[in-house]
């Protein structure tokens, strides 16, 4: 018998079929994901930083979905497996996954319990990674409308500031500008001290300015009651004025 008819050579000649049907499977099925409308998914996720998560990737969203789905059937599989709860950040997650399946509603076709169980994970990965992207570009075109805004905001302020702010220079803002120096300056020191100003500048150990520091902008007339911490907190007036101006919109404020 000759060689090109062994056994063998039937296997690798099967081989090479079932791998060309994988082949066009495959490019159809990207073929019809890519036909779907991604520019409607970018926009949805524009919602995402606005009204879902602020900092946690849409991808993490739907894996504690799936974690917590996988559980549950794992838990029913076995009577006597372990019930071990969610931990405060699994939970805080799972909280902004229903607000994403909430204003984004592609995800709940895609994972949700009405989704399609031929519904492949690259199909799902495409859908999180669009949504991002509309995620991603929402934030970026809020920090350039706020970038101007607050320049222009604190300029019209009262006395003028000396010397103005610029839009497109960071150079002078922060601690070492009066006026966003009181904005930043925690609610635990005294900005209109010198010596203090001057030891927050000069970054002294007793007046650091941590992470977790609450600064003066965000209470309303930079009021701050230690005995009351909750009170006019998130009433800051260029807080609402940047709320206004994302949420609803610039001409708002």
């Amino acid at each position: 018998m000759s060689s090109s008819h062994t056994p063998e050579t039937h296997a690798v000649a099967s081989l090479k079929r079932v791998i060309s049907l994988l082949e066009n499977e495959n490019a159809q099925l990207h073929h019809k994901i890519t036909k779907k409308p991604a520019l409607s998914l970018t926009r949805e996720g524009r919602a995402v930083c606005r009204v879902v998560t602020l900092v946690e990737p849409v991808a993490d969203l739907i894996a504690e979905y799936d974690r917590r789905e996988i559980q549950a059937t794992e838990q029913q599989a076995s009577s006597n497996s372990e019930v071990i709860p969610p931990t405060p950040e699994q939970q805080r997650t799972y909280r902004a996954y229903e607000k994403l399946i909430q204003w984004c509603p592609s995800v709940h076709k895609l994972v949700g319990p009405a989704a399609d169980a031929d519904t492949a994970s690259f199909e799902v990965a495409f859908a999180c990674r669009e949504l991002q992207k509309g995620a991603d570009g929402a934030r970026g075109d809020d920090g350039a409308t706020l970038k101007v805004a607050v320049a222009q905001w604190l300029n019209e302020s009262q006395p003028p500031p000396d010397p103005p702010f610029s839009s497109r220079e960071k150079y002078g803002r922060g601690f070492n500008h009066d006026i966003t120096g009181k904005l930043l300056c925690p609610v635990d020191y005294d900005w209109s001290n010198a010596d203090i100003r001057s030891a927050i500048r000069e970054f002294q150990p007793d007046f650091r300015v941590m992470a977790h520091s609450w600064p003066s902008f965000l209470y309303a007339d930079g009021d701050y009651d230690p005995t009351r911490p909750a009170k006019g907190l998130f009433k800051g007036k260029y807080l609402v004025m940047a709320f206004r101006c994302i949420f609803t919109s610039p001409s708002s404020v």
